[in-house]
Formats: C-alpha cells, sequence, structure tokens
C-alpha cells in the first residue's frame, strides 16, 4: 500500500461560485477528504452517511482532523496490536428479551425459523452487555465511549445519537447512562439505561477507543454488525404508554391472535385474526415504514401520539407508498390485480409481501386496515385493540348528523346520499397519555388507517380520545367531529313536501353506534349478552364511547358536540298516531328462502290511508347497494286502516330471488320502507340491514394429550353446505402453530346439502397459547371460518 495512503487528517479544497437574482449571493461549498481504514476516501455534499467509513454527517463536522480506524474482530481487519480494541460484544439476548418482555420476537431467538438473533429491548428499562477487549480495560486511562444513533442523519439535537462514556457512578432515573457493573480480566460488563422516552427506532451500536498523543487524535472503532432495537414500554411507569393493569398488557401487547367482530349490530360474528405482531420479518417492516416511507421526525420517534397519527397513515397508501392499497368493488374480476380482502387471515403475510416488494398490498378494507395497524402498534410496543362500531355513520360535510333523500316514490336519492350509515366499521384504539390535552383524557384514543376522510391533507384519523368523544368535546386533537359522528350522529330522513321542497320529516336518534365491540382480555369473562351467542369473546364497550342513547347526559353531549357541526336548530319532536314496524327474523342461513312483514297500525278513531314502498337491495358492508332484489308498493296502491286497525304485508324472498343478486362475499340486505299517511302527512321511514348467516368451520385437533414443540400433529374441519348448489374451486388458508405465514390447500369440490371434511397437520416451533386459525373459500361462498385455541408445551 503506497505511503501516501496512510496520511492522516483531512484535506480541504473550496471553491466559491455566485449567483445573481437581483442581488449577488456567495455561498461555499467544502469538499473534505478522509483516511480511514488506511484508504484515502472522499465525500461531497449533503450526504448524511459514508457507508464505506461509517462517518455520519454529524461526525464529519465534529472530527475534521481525525484519524479514523474502524476495524473488525471477526475478519481481523485493521484490527490495532498495541491500543485497547474491542474483540467481542455479548449483548446477553437471552436474558435481556426475558426481562424486557420481548422474548417472543423471532429475530431475537435463533432457530425459530431462521438463524437471526438481534437484540430488542423496552425503553426506559436496564440492559446489560458484555464487552471483552484485547487486554483489561482502565476507564482511568482508557477514553471508552459507547454510542447508539439511528436514522439517516443522527445527531443528539434530535435524539438521534447518545454519546455514553461507561462509569461506575449510579446511573440517574429517566437518562441515559452506562454503568460499569463489575470487571473480569479482559471483559467489562456494562448496563445501559434509556430514558422512558427514548425514541423508537432500530439503533446502531458503537464503541469508540480516542487515544491522543500531542494535538493528533485517533479513533478506534468497532461497530456492531447486528442493530438493537428499542421499543416502547407499557411495563415502565414513566413511559406513556404505561399500561397498570397485567392481563389487558397480556392482551393488548402480548397476544399475537384475536378476533375482529363483522356482520351487523344485530347479528354479530367474530373474523379470526393473526396479529403476529412477534413474527418473522413484522418488526423490521414496522422499523422500515419509520426510517423509509414516513416523513415523522427524529425527534418525535418517542411520541406515541405522533407515532401513532403517523401510522393510521402508513397503513394506508393513499398519501405515500404505504401498506395497503383499499378497494371496494362488487365483482371478483376487480380485484385481479391482487387478493380480495377477505383473502387475508392476518398481519405477517401482508407486512411480508410489502417489505419483500417495497409496494402497496393489494386489496383491504376496514377490518384488514385495522388488523395491521394492531399488528404495527403491538410491535412497538403501544397496546392497542381492535374496535368495531356497528351501524357506524361517515358524516361527509361535517354536520354531525347522516342524510339521507328520497323521492315521492320512496326511492333513495343517491346522487343526493352523500352521508352512509356502515353496517359495520372496523377502527382501532391505542393506549398511550395525552400531556398534550387538558388532563383527564389520557387512556384509549381511537385511531383508524381506513382512508375515509382527510385529516390536515393526508387520509388519516386520530389520535382522539374517546372520553372526550363520549363527552362530545370536540375541539381536542385530532379529528372529533369525524368520530363522534361515527358513533352518535343522528339519522335525518327527507323528503319533498306538498310543494316539492325537500324538508326533514324524521330524525332518529338512536340509530348510529350500535354495540361497540372488542375481544376482551384473556382471563376475564364478558358480560352475558344475546349479542353475544355466536361470540363469546366479544366485549361491548359502548358505553366507554358514548353515554345510553336517550340518556340526559347523551343529549347534553350531542348538544356540545353540535356547536362544532355546520348545522344547528334542526331537532323537533313530533307524535303520530299511526305505526309502522318492519319485522324482520335475523337468523336466516343463507341458501334458505325467509319472508319479510311490516305491520302498521292505525291507533287513532279515524281513517287512515296509507301508500308507500318496500325496497330490498343486496349492499356491501358499508351499505353501498349492489342490486335490487324486490321493489314492491303496498298491496293494491293505497292502503285504507279503519279506526285501531292493524295489517299486516308479507314479502316471501325464495333463494333464487336473492342468491345471484348478493355482492361479492356479502351476505347483507338493505330494506328500505318509505309510508306516507294521506290524513296527517305522516312520513314513515325505515333502513334496516341484515345479514344473512353463514356455517362455522368446526375445528379440532386429533391428540390424546398436550402438543410440545417440535411434535407433529392433526387437525381436522368440517362443515355443512348450507347452499342448494354445489361449492366449487374451494381452498382452505391455514394459519397455526410452526406456521410463518399461512398455508393454503385445494380440497376436492363440495356437494349440495353435502359435509366437507379436510384434515391437516402442523408442527409447533415455540411454546406458549397458541391458535389454529382455518378459513375455507370458494366460489359460491366466502370466509366460512373456524379455530382451536391450544397450549404447546416446551
Amino acid at each position: 500500500m503506497p505511503l501516501r495512503a496512510l496520511i492522516r487528517g483531512a484535506r480541504y479544497s473550496a471553491y466559491l461560485y455566485s449567483t445573481c437574482r437581483g442581488k449577488c449571493r456567495t455561498q461555499l461549498r467544502i469538499k473534505r477528504h478522509y483516511t480511514v481504514f488506511g484508504m484515502e476516501h472522499g465525500t461531497e455534499g449533503g450526504s448524511s452517511l459514508d457507508n464505506d467509513n461509517k462517518l455520519t454527517l454529524y461526525e464529519r463536522n465534529l472530527m475534521p482532523d481525525w484519524r479514523i480506524v474502524n476495524y473488525d474482530p471477526k475478519t481481523g481487519t485493521n484490527v490495532p496490536s498495541k491500543e485497547l480494541a474491542v474483540t467481542n460484544v455479548d449483548l446477553k439476548i437471552h436474558e435481556n428479551t426475558t426481562a424486557h418482555n420481548t422474548a417472543e420476537y423471532d429475530i431475537a431467538k435463533a432457530g425459530v425459523y431462521d438463524d437471526i438473533e438481534q437484540l430488542v429491548v423496552r425503553r426506559g428499562q436496564e440492559f446489560g452487555m458484555t464487552i471483552e477487549f484485547n487486554r483489561p480495560c482502565d476507564i482511568t486511562k482508557d477514553d471508552l465511549r459507547i454510542i447508539l444513533e439511528f436514522g439517516a442523519n443522527p445527531r443528539p439535537s434530535k435524539g438521534s445519537r447518545v454519546d455514553l462514556k461507561p462509569s461506575e457512578k449510579e446511573l440517574q432515573p429517566n437518562e441515559w447512562g452506562a454503568f460499569i457493573k463489575s470487571k473480569d480480566g479482559n471483559r467489562l460488563n456494562v448496563v445501559i439505561l434509556t430514558p422512558p422516552n427514548c425514541p423508537a427506532a432500530k439503533w446502531v451500536l458503537k464503541i469508540d477507543v480516542v487515544k491522543q498523543k500531542d494535538s493528533e487524535k485517533t479513533l478506534y472503532r468497532y461497530v456492531h454488525t447486528d442493530p438493537l432495537y428499542i421499543l416502547f414500554n407499557p411495563w415502565c411507569k414513566d413511559d406513556h404508554v404505561y399500561m397498570e393493569d397485567d392481563e389487558l398488557r397480556k392482551e393488548y401487547v402480548m397476544n399475537e391472535n384475536g378476533e375482529i367482530y363483522v356482520g351487523s349490530y344485530r347479528s354479530i360474528r367474530p373474523r379470526n385474526w393473526e396479529f403476529a405482531q412477534f413474527s418473522g420479518n413484522v418488526l423490521e417492516c414496522v422499523m422500515y415504514l419509520l426510517d423509509d416511507v414516513s416523513k415523522i421526525k427524529d425527534n418525535f420517534r418517542g411520541d406515541p401520539v405522533k407515532i401513532t397519527r403517523e401510522m393510521s397513515s402508513l397503513v394506508n397508501s393513499c398519501d405515500n407508498s404505504g401498506v395497503l392499497a383499499g378497494k371496494w368493488a362488487s365483482k371478483e374480476e376487480h380485484y385481479s390485480a391482487g387478493k380480495v380482502p377477505w383473502y387475508w387471515t392476518g398481519s405477517a403475510e401482508i407486512l411480508d409481501q410489502y417489505l419483500k416488494n417495497k409496494k402497496p398490498v393489494k386489496y383491504g378494507q376496514c377490518w384488514v386496515f385495522s388488523g395491521v395497524l394492531t399488528t404495527v402498534c403491538r410491535s412497538l410496543g403501544i397496546p392497542a385493540r381492535s374496535v368495531t362500531n356497528f351501524a357506524s355513520a361517515h358524516d361527509t360535510d361535517g354536520s354531525i348528523t347522516i342524510d339521507k333523500h328520497f323521492n315521492s316514490k320512496g326511492e333513495e336519492i343517491e346522487e343526493l346520499n352523500s352521508d352512509s350509515v356502515w353496517n359495520f366499521h372496523v377502527w382501532n384504539d391505542a393506549w398511550m397519555a395525552r400531556p398534550d390535552l387538558p388532563l383527564g383524557y389520557g387512556g384509549w384514543q381511537a385511531i383508524d388507517a381506513t382512508p375515509q376522510e382527510e385529516s390536515m391533507g393526508v387520509y388519516r384519523m386520530g389520535p382522539m380520545p374517546i372520553k372526550a368523544i363520549k363527552r362530545g368535546d370536540l375541539n381536542n386533537q385530532y379529528d372529533g367531529p369525524f368520530v363522534f359522528s361515527e358513533v352518535n350522529g343522528d339519522r335525518l330522513t327527507w323528503y319533498p313536501n306538498d310543494e316539492g321542497i325537500m324538508t326533514i320529516t324524521e330524525i332518529n336518534k338512536h340509530s348510529i353506534g350500535k354495540r361497540i365491540s372488542t375481544k376482551i382480555a384473556e382471563g376475564r369473562t364478558p358480560a352475558a349478552s344475546w349479542a353475544n351467542r355466536f361470540c363469546p369473546n366479544r366485549e361491548d364497550i359502548t358505553q366507554e364511547y358514548k353515554f345510553e342513547d336517550g340518556s340526559p347526559e347523551e343529549r347534553e353531549a350531542i348538544k356540545r358536540a353540535h356547536m362544532h357541526s355546520s348545522r344547528k336548530g334542526i331537532y323537533e319532536d313530533k307524535k303520530w298516531d299511526t305505526s309502522f314496524e318492519l319485522d324482520l327474523n335475523r337468523e336466516i342461513m343463507i341458501g334458505q328462502p325467509f319472508q319479510l312483514n311490516l305491520k302498521i297500525k292505525n291507533m287513532s278513531d279515524k281513517n287512515k290511508t296509507v301508500s308507500g314502498t318496500t325496497i330490498v337491495k343486496s349492499t356491501d358492508y358499508r351499505g353501498e347497494v349492489n342490486s335490487t332484489i324486490l321493489y314492491r308498493f303496498l298491496t293494491g296502491g293505497d292502503t285504507v286502516l279503519t279506526p285501531k286497525e292493524e295489517k299486516l304485508i308479507s314479502y316471501d324472498m325464495p333463494f333464487e330471488d336473492y342468491f345471484y343478486r348478493l355482492a361479492l362475499d356479502e351476505c347483507f340486505l338493505k330494506i328500505t320502507c318509505l309510508c306516507t299517511v294521506k290524513e296527517t302527512h305522516q312520513i314513515f321511514s325505515a333502513i334496516e340491514e341484515m345479514e344473512l348467516t353463514k356455517p362455522k368451520l368446526t375445528t379440532k385437533v386429533l391428540t390424546d394429550g398436550k402438543v410440545s414443540v417440535g411434535q407433529k400433529f392433526t387437525v381436522v374441519t368440517t362443515f355443512e353446505n348450507p347452499l342448494p348448489i354445489p361449492l366449487t374451486e374451494c381452498e382452505l388458508k391455514v394459519n397455526g402453530p410452526g406456521l410463518r405465514l399461512p398455508v393454503i390447500y385445494a380440497p376436492d369440490d363440495v356437494l349440495e346439502g353435502g359435509t366437507f371434511k379436510y384434515e391437516f397437520e402442523l408442527t409447533p416451533v415455540k411454546s406458549g397459547k397458541k391458535n389454529v386459525m382455518v378459513t375455507f373459500n370458494s366460489k359460491e361462498l366466502h370466509s366460512i371460518e373456524g379455530s382451536h385455541k391450544m397450549e404447546i408445551s416446551a
């Protein structure tokens, strides 16, 4: 190697250039040369990190005259023989991850699915390491420094770089520190303490030894090969995501399996979802989102308010190259560029595909966005839950009301109905303190990754305290009016009067925000409820979001909320003497015929003349119309009811009339009934949603005793085909122990009215509580689900 290549220091060359735009401006550009690794290397301009000499922009400006020697003890490259040098660093991964409740991360344990083993710890808590040198370290003589940094341009002023000098002084609470716990020959046992507001990031570990001779400084640098991850800590009382209840932490931080509730508020069913926040590449993908896709600044990486708001944008792809592209279409061919939303049964497959291709995954709908956002939050250590709001309103104009317009025939005027009511909508709650808001608004915060409306120019929502939503106190950040209308808006019916002018004919104050649901923490029992007959793990959290319908507190909250409404002064109660009731059997299995009934009663002492229409349409879960199934006027046109008379009008719905008009993978029907009473000008309108039920996939494990890691076991799944036609193009999707990503099988067709049965084998690789989740799809019938919980022993 030429001697000139070993010259220490830095050479500078500068040139001046000027531009004139009305006045002359002079700028200085510096080109710097460093001697590192014994080779000359130059950098110019604004690159933040020099990958060859491992100097950041901050370091290049801080140490322009230093000689930098990077060495690698594993390969023996440039290792100093006479100076103190690191020969090995043991991050005590097993010991640290056990203490930090991070041992479940696959990347922290070699041999699960690969040989990767990296340190994952939580902030506000000590972790240890052993540094081994080529000779004993004397901190009174050796200038030893431990550096932790993350991001493209790490620097102390932004909290993305920390320089620690190990000492024997006791660590100070809630501050960065490096404490020498003990010495053992060439080994130094060091304890690192991170503060409870430390940025959640993928950190680089560097260990420097600085030598000074006269005016010359030489830095000998060891760079640890693997990154270390520092996450939020809900076990730390000083962390803003601290959650005191251990059962809740186990559910909302540690549980990898869950249920997301779908259907309608009168027919709730669980959809199994594998959050898999500890699986494979999930944490790596989350860090990629924060490091490479997000625009969040480094100094906000420790703030759960900023992180969750950013993640509610990054999980969709409307304003960036985020995780999921949304699509709501009625035909399967519209999803040909990707997967139909109900294909997904967990987050790991989505995040794995996203990290691999660096492109949005196609396609998702609300429960998919929510499932992924739960995974992302839990992976970072932020307690999170998926929340389903049934009869969920989508207010587009800030009125905090949901407006439905009808023409004189009783038909909805779709062009005027920009507001909508979804059968269900799924968002998230994330747990955190809110020091940016008035006292009392910490705890659960609503966030939503489904792109519905822009918030400050970006498709995102929250975090918004659910306590503020309940009180109608909507001037707190973020997006209060939108969330309030979802759970507590009033439904307004607009109908033309005799002069052809649209007027409000009915106000339904109690039809929005029903049976708000989440999975209950394991170990707890939900209150007995008719709504829970098919979902025993469901917890009703409606009272956390709103006061009881009709209560004085609820009306007061609505009045307070309407201070932020674009429409005021609309409420006026009226009493009528003709009653209407739409009677529906809500437990109809798909494939069966059924009947709709309209009951009309004249409660007055005079004749009443009633006219109207009943319309049945198939919809998707958002209420978007797919096809008209039935359109009927009242029998014989006008119907006259004598005093105190009651009439029943029935409509038959055979299988052939409705099945082939159903929306893709949706069993939702919207029944609209609009009737007028000629004598009193009373207008009755009812919009009812019902969902045809699907069979459950019975899932059993065939074993005589407990299952251990590495022990193969058999699973059998069965269900009865409820349709009078065969099921074709069948597939069975399996998530379970031993599978990092789902496996898909191709069973035979199922005969009309026949029994489906399929067996498969699994081999677990990790111990603990696990869940086998199975989903059956076919051309005729989708999303038949089943699951089986089990304990895997070590």
